[in-house]
């Protein structure tokens, strides 16, 4: 029974990477989502049937090659969706109370299903940066902003409710902060101008005013909310959040502004402001330190295979997608924050 309940869930998770493949493929197409039309081979056009949507059994069984016209089917698809089943499993086990989950707990299902979107849409994101050199902005633009409605949701209910119903366990400070609202105004507008930044319309140098001018607003409604107050600024999970969004912004726009784009893009920007929003004040710096980590350890893998030197040099045009490793920092302090924070206790 038991096996059988796993398999199950094995192919249950799966199928959410079969969908994020459909979606990034029409995205990237213009096709539309998943609701506008039945999943096809690209090739031929041929509609799939339900046996051939089945995740990686059906690429296992076809011998990864197309029913219809007999073309090699991608092992990336396979890929992505073992990365959905792999991290949407690490969701239930690092994240998740399973004994308020099974209890019934409204706030438990409600953050189960808040880490899961989260996941699902970096999956998105990271695949499609790894096939197209590129991220479209309604995906990050999305879970910008429901990573922020989190933040807003955890820092009113922590700080006016005095209730300890957060959504993330290791921004779980302390309550007290006066003026709630112009806290959450404050970050509002701060993502607004974080989002005008690197717009088309925009040249660099005006970006960089721009961004001296929400520097300035930031740090003087810090002062003006926390100045009469016991709290310290990165003791309010809305104001930590939105610190470390600007300082990790600001660091990736200085390399766009003194390369001239050559060694970041502007979606690297819009995953910046998700991985601050994410990890705070005391964990940003750590995600960084996994970023780099991970993004060295496959340049490596790059110049030591002849093999990934041969693709890289004729399908990535000498360019290597920043978006994953970026995902890696950010996912990693999700699932290992308890241990990551007992390490920099332990030596700093």
């Amino acid at each position: 029974m038991l096996t059988f309940l796993l398999l199950m869930l094995f192919i249950f998770w799966t199928m959410f990477g079969s969908f994020a493949s459909v979606i990034i493929y029409r995205i990237k197409s213009g096709e539309g989502w998943i609701a506008t039309g039945r999943s096809h081979c690209k090739t031929c056009e041929r509609n799939l049937s339900a046996i051939e949507l089945v995740p990686i059994f059906s690429w296992l069984i076809q011998k990864w090659k197309c029913r219809g016209c007999r073309k090699k089917i991608s092992s990336i698809y396979p890929l992505l969706e073992l990365t959905m089943w792999v991290l949407f499993m690490w969701v239930w086990y690092f994240m998740i109370d399973m004994s308020s989950l099974i209890a019934g707990s409204n706030f438990e299902i409600a953050r189960l299903f808040f880490f899961l979107s989260i996941i699902f849409l970096t999956v998105i994101y990271v695949y499609y940066d790894i096939l197209y050199l590129e991220i479209p902005e309604s995906i990050l633009l999305i879970v910008n902003i429901w990573v922020l409605i989190a933040l807003i949701f955890q820092t009113w209910f922590t700080q006016i409710l005095d209730t300890q119903l957060v959504f993330f366990p290791w921004m779980e400070f302390i309550n007290g902060a006066n003026n709630i609202w112009l806290q959450i105004w404050v970050s509002l507008f701060i993502f607004w101008g974080l989002y005008v930044i690197m717009t088309r319309w925009l040249r660099e140098i005006y970006d960089l005013i721009l961004l001296l001018w929400l520097w300035g607003i930031l740090l003087a409604s810090n002062y003006y909310i926390f100045s009469n107050s016991m709290t310290l600024p990165f003791e309010s999970p809305l104001m930590s959040a939105m610190l470390w969004a600007m300082a990790l912004f600001s660091f990736f726009f200085a390399q766009i502004f003194v390369s001239g784009g050559n060694w970041m893009w502007a979606w690297d920007l819009r995953i910046a402001i998700l991985s601050g929003m994410i990890c705070g004040i005391y964990l940003t710096l750590p995600a960084g330190f996994i970023t780099y980590i991970s993004g060295s350890i496959i340049w490596v893998w790059l110049i030591m295979s002849s093999r990934a030197i041969h693709w890289f040099k004729n399908k990535m045009n000498h360019q290597v997608p920043f978006g994953p490793f970026i995902a890696a920092g950010y996912i990693g302090i999700m699932f290992f924050h308890t241990q990551i924070s007992s390490i920099i206790a332990l030596y700093f």
